[in-house]
This record gives C-alpha cells, sequence and structure tokens, in this order.
C-alpha cells in the first residue's frame, strides 16, 4: 500500500488594500499567521487588523530591522488586546542588531503579557543582543525573561548560570570582595580572566580542520558539534578557538564585571580566517586579547605595527568609535562583511 506524503499548504494573504507595510502569509498545518515587515512602516499600526482577523492565533512577527521598530511595535501592540500569542522573531534579519549596545534602550515596561520574543542564538552565541540582555540590572532581566520563548529561557538562564558561576570562582581564586572588586582597574579584572580560561578552558585542535588557529569546526566529528558554544565548553573544559573566543566574551561582558569585551575577526598574514577578542576601556582605547596566541591586553597600535593581521569585523560597541566603517553583522556565520571600509 503506498502512503502519500501529507503536502504543507500554505495560502498567503496580502493586505494590500489596508496597509503596504508588511504581508501575512497564514500556513495551515501550522497554525501560524507568519507577518514579514517591509521597510516602509507608516501603517504600522495596521497590524491590528491581523489581530482582529485571527482572533486567537499564533502571530509571529519577522524582518525587525531595528531596535527603533522593535520598540515601535511594542508601543503599538501595548494598547490592544489579544487572546493569542504574538511573538518577535529578531533571529532572521540580523541586521536590527546594528548600534545596539548595553545602554540602548529597549522598551519592557509596558509589553504585553502575549507578547513572546525569540533572540538568543541556538549555539549561545554572544552576539549583541545576547551582551545586551547579560549586562542589564535584574529587573529588566526578569521581565525579558517574562517574556522570552520557552527554549529562549532556557539559552538565557543557562548563559545567567554560567556568568554567575565563573565570577564566584573567580572571587575565590583572586580573593576578591564585592568592595575590592568594584574598586579594581578593568584591564587588570581583563587580564585575570583570560589567564584564568587559559588555564581551565583548552584548545582542542583536533575538533577544527585548521590545525594552525583552531577554527572551522569538523562538522562530521560528533565531539564537535557543541565545540563553538560557550557554555559547552564551560562544562566540558574544552572546544575550538571561536568556542574559547564566545566563552570570553560571555565570562567577562555582563552585568557581574561590565567589561566591554566583544569577538573581532579578521585574516592573520598567514591568509588564516582568525577570531580574537576587543576590550575597549572608559577612555575609548582598544587593547586586544587572543588566547590562541597568547596575547593579553595588547594596544591596538602595537598590534597593527606588527602586521601579522589585518580587522575585517566589529561589534556595535567598538563600531561606534570607528565612525568610518560599516559592517553588516550575520550572527548565524559568526563573521561580519566590512561593506565600506573607507582609506
Amino acid at each position: 500500500m503506498e502512503v502519500m506524503e501529507e503536502k504543507k499548504i500554505v495560502r498567503t494573504k496580502y493586505y494590500i488594500n489596508r496597509t503596504k507595510s508588511f504581508d501575512c502569509r497564514y500556513d495551515n498545518l501550522d497554525g501560524n499567521v507568519l507577518v514579514a515587515l517591509k521597510k516602509d512602516k507608516t501603517d504600522l499600526d495596521k497590524l491590528r487588523v491581523v489581530l482582529e482577523d485571527n482572533p486567537q492565533g499564533n502571530i509571529i512577527i519577522s524582518e525587525i530591522d531595528s531596535v527603533n521598530t522593535l520598540n515601535l511595535l511594542v508601543s503599538i501592540f501595548t494598547n490592544l488586546s489579544f487572546d493569542g500569542t504574538v511573538t518577535f522573531d529578531l533571529l532572521p534579519y540580523v541586521d536590527w542588531q546594528k548600534g545596539l549596545v548595553k545602554d540602548t534602550k529597549i522598551d519592557l515596561s509596558n509589553i504585553p503579557s502575549y507578547i513572546k520574543i525569540k533572540g538568543f542564538q541556538r549555539d549561545n552565541e554572544q552576539d549583541a543582543f545576547a551582551i545586551w540582555a547579560h549586562n542589564q540590572k535584574d529587573s529588566i532581566k526578569e521581565r525579558l525573561f517574562g517574556h522570552l520563548t520557552d527554549l529562549d529561557k532556557e539559552l538565557f538562564a543557562g548563559q545567567e548560570q554560567v556568568i554567575n558561576d565563573f565570577y564566584n570562582q573567580f572571587m575565590e581564586v583572586y580573593k576578591y570582595d564585592d568592595k575590592s572588586i568594584t574598586e579594581a582597574d578593568p584591564r587588570v579584572l581583563m587580564i585575570q580572566i583570560f589567564r584564568l580560561i587559559q588555564s581551565r578552558y583548552t584548545l582542542d585542535r583536533s575538533l577544527s580542520f585548521d590545525l594552525f588557529t583552531g577554527n572551522f569546526i569538523k562538522i562530521d566529528n560528533p565531539k564537535a558539534a557543541n565545540a563553538n558554544d560557550p557554555v559547552h565548553i564551560y562544562k566540558e573544559g574544552k572546544g575550538t578557538s571561536d568556542g574559547r573566543v564566545q566563552l570570553f566574551t560571555l565570562l567577562a561582558n555582563n552585568s557581574k564585571f561590565n567589561l566591554d569585551c566583544t569577538p573581532v575577526w579578521g585574516n592573520l598574514i598567514s591568509k588564516h580566517l582568525h577570531e580574537w577578542n576587543e576590550f575597549v576601556d572608559s577612555n575609548g582605547q582598544i587593547f586586544h586579547y587572543d588566547l590562541a596566541f597568547g596575547i593579553e591586553g595588547l594596544p591596538e597600535a602595537e598590534l597593527m605595527n606588527r602586521k601579522e593581521r589585518t580587522i575585517e569585523g566589529e561589534y556595535p560597541s567598538v563600531e561606534k568609535i570607528r565612525p568610518t566603517l560599516i559592517y553588516s553583522y550575520s550572527p548565524s556565520i559568526g563573521k561580519k562583511e566590512d561593506k565600506n571600509k573607507s582609506a
């Protein structure tokens, strides 16, 4: 007896006459109403039409292109009653994070209870949104947590647990107390975190194609499935070079340490693509930390004078002090592309 494969039926509604700012795709099988925003958001408040047509539906809004658009959506839904669920899917359109730094205001104060947020990378990558979340005060974290999807709650909570556990270990190893750590030199803290990671979380070159830098995991190696995941590396004690860069970011750039430590990537003189960490101090000076090559706190001028590598991509907190560089950020592949580099 031949079994017929059930086909997924998708019906598309275009709200052309009511608004030109989005289209709505209704998935009959999954029961989700998928709303993709367009660039023209002049009639964005007409999203109420979708809610009225699907009074108990699951609405998923994607293509959110900026923090301003996200805040606009919150303000629109604040005064709308709805018996279903509306999910802001922040993952497909990664450019929305452009300019997102830890003091950026994302309005969660009046967000309705039916709003859910899908925004954490599934491999625990510390993109600009994750860094923003970990640097917020507890009240904002709690508010954010209450609106995350179930999987995002698990990811966020797991990362917070790693931060707290490492912080307690750090305090014990270096004999700080609550007062002395707030008075410590941030550059000293960076070096101490760097050395603790070096001693406890090894670079496993066997998990990667590139034995020189330890980059590019072997997808066909089951042991390498989570080799770039900083939470997994923290638990297992080893991972790839890129994974340790993510771990350094997770452990340093949060509300416990409040250090502006982010990934940076470029090309080595050997033509190998490589990733390491940058730290920006309170004076806007940039220092470089490379776990793979044992570079700790090297000023940028000195690093560039060596002519051993180039910088091709950075995070928003560093981009804002380099106004001549415009990057397109793509967490899904872990790299950025320099789209307009001035001389």
